[in-house]
């Protein structure tokens, strides 16, 4: 794409627009004022031309907040994205005005038949209906929710596939919406594969791209997945990143965006200690999803509040949590959802001293894990068999698959609690196998 080129459709021209419509909404609100005191009367007819100039520049001005606002009536829209981030949809009404298909019943009904099936969490029909679509007539919104649908599914290579093929095309075309809103999608498709630098760059990409355009939604969307970037990388910045996000989507009134914010700042104080302040935006964000009828925002959701009991030691509340978040990623065909009910399981039976069951919850995700290339899923769960391992006094074993942890944690860049036990047990293990070996070799000298 010619850089360039789009450089010079910065946003002036938007900023200037809102700041008069600002004003201007300051100027309409006095005239209905002036009105209800019969004070416009004696104004005259200039008093009555300034009233009808304030009413157009309103207007504009909403016209300004409702293209800022996400409306599913625009190009773009925000969707459940497979670990509580929020990836980049492309609706109905973006599809028509593009007019690529126009005249082509096959691809817009399957597109048509795509969106609904993706708006109530049916990943895998929506992907199907996506490709029919395509290959009825290839458009950029058919490639970005295929590759939407099939982030979701965790299946990864192909979603990049897709994703990429749509990025190259948006650039020769020189859309600079759509460009960006491939950009955030494969920022998540990085991130979700533990690649974190490079989903960082992806959406950092993104992120500038919806600014230049004015687009609010497109902005806190990225915005709140960077939050939970830094979060899984133990950064600071990352409560002050994700309350942002959260007041720019409670500002356009997304609440979706306000669903994941809630629980991404959730994810944030469990990390710092504030158990009970985790509980509650974690209860306000499952509340928002219920009202959205959304099963996998309350599949993730219930998760982290069974994360939550589980660390106060409510092993009940926890195993009633973790079964709730089950039946939700069983309903949506969601793999890492699954993956993570199995790990959840192993933690409650490992607790109860139940180490072999734990032992055959973890290698269950483990397999799941690797079969979609997560390596940050593969990672912590490594750590928890290592975990098991080590309690059952098979040093060489745990040290093992501990060193695989590490390692893979090292290839994120991730800087979690997980990462933190791992190198805490390795290095405690390495001292006991070193005791054992200097009691090994006394025993043979006095032999």
């Amino acid at each position: 794409m010619n850089r360039g080129k789009r450089e010079k459709t910065a946003s002036p021209w938007v900023s200037l627009c809102r700041g008069l419509a600002l004003g201007a909404t300051g100027l309409f609100v006095l005239c209905l004022v002036l009105m209800q005191v019969e004070i416009l009367a004696f104004l005259g007819t200039a008093a009555q031309w300034l009233f009808f100039g304030a009413g157009l520049l309103w207007l504009a001005f909403y016209l300004l907040r409702y293209r800022e606002s996400g409306d599913p009536r625009r190009n773009l829209f925000s969707g459940q994205g497979p670990g509580g981030e929020l990836v980049q949809l492309a609706s109905l009404s973006g599809f028509r005005r593009r007019g690529e298909a126009e005249g082509n019943d096959a691809a817009a009904e399957s597109f048509i038949q795509a969106e609904q099936h993706f708006r109530a969490s049916r990943f895998s029909v929506a992907a199907e209906a996506c490709q029919r679509s395509i290959d009825a007539v290839p458009t950029l919104p058919g490639y970005l929710n295929l590759g939407a649908a099939l982030l979701n599914v965790a299946d990864f290579e192909q979603a990049q596939e897709v994703l990429e093929l749509g990025l190259g095309r948006a650039r020769r075309e020189e859309d600079t919406e759509f460009e960006a809103a491939f950009l955030a999608n494969l920022g998540l498709l990085h991130t979700r594969r533990g690649r974190m630098q490079e989903g960082l760059e992806s959406y950092e990409e993104g992120m500038a791209l919806f600014r230049r355009l004015g687009d609010l939604r497109g902005r806190a969307d990225c915005l709140l997945n960077i939050g939970s970037v830094y979060a899984h990388q133990g950064r600071q910045e990352a409560r002050q990143t994700c309350e942002l996000a959260l007041k720019l989507h409670q500002q356009i009134g997304s609440r979706l965006g306000r669903a994941n914010g809630l629980s991404n700042l959730g994810f944030i104080l469990v990390e710092a200690g504030d158990l009970e302040g985790a509980l509650e935006r974690q209860r306000a964000a499952l509340k928002v999803h219920e009202d959205l009828k959304n099963p996998l925002g309350q599949g993730q959701v219930l998760t982290h509040i069974g994360n939550i009991h589980f660390r106060r030691q409510e092993l009940e509340e926890a195993r009633a949590a973790y079964e709730r978040a089950s039946e939700f990623h069983r309903q949506v065909g969601d793999p890492l959802g699954e993956a993570s009910g199995l790990v959840n399981a192993g933690n409650v039976l490992f607790r109860e001293g139940d180490l072999e069951g734990a032992l055959e919850s973890y290698e269950g995700a483990l397999e799941v894990h690797a079969q979609v290339g997560n390596a940050l899923g593969q990672a912590n769960t490594l750590t928890n068999i290592g975990s098991v391992l080590a309690r059952q006094r098979k040093l060489a074993e745990a040290l093992e698959v501990l060193t695989q942890a590490r390692d893979l944690y090292e290839s994120t860049g991730v800087r979690n609690r997980g990462r933190e036990v791992v190198e805490t047990v390795i290095a405690r293990l390495e001292r006991r196998k070193e005791r054992a070996q200097q009691r090994a070799k006394k025993n043979k000298k006095s032999s």
